[in-house]
């Protein structure tokens, strides 16, 4: 699931509604976001919609530096790891990403 650049993203209201089916789907939604810069309000919003998202489903949000092949690498492979094994796989991963992913999986 994702949003287009050139489309409006949806307000954090807009993403819930409907949670009952989103949360019914029992896949959790992984959302990385490039950049820091919250300033803008269509970043800013799309950043609440991917947190909620990721929140219903169990899944997790992270934003990351624009520059930073390496820590999006890292996420990825938590991710993989996660796919492959569930929990206990990304617990054994030991690196900060995972931990950040479970931290956010767990609540």
């Amino acid at each position: 699931m994702g949003w287009s650049g050139r489309a409006p993203a949806p307000t954090a209201r807009e993403a819930g509604k409907g949670r009952q089916k989103r949360v019914g789907l029992g896949v959790p939604l992984f959302a990385f976001q490039e950049g820091h810069d919250f300033r803008l309000r269509e970043t800013l919003q799309l950043r609440e919609a991917f947190q909620e998202l990721a929140h219903l489903t169990k899944g997790a949000y992270h934003a990351f530096d624009a520059g930073s092949i390496a820590q999006l690498r890292e996420l990825l492979q938590a991710v993989a790891r996660f796919a492959v094994g569930g929990l206990t796989a990304l617990a054994d991963l030991r690196t900060d990403s995972a931990r950040r992913l479970l931290g956010q999986m767990k609540k």
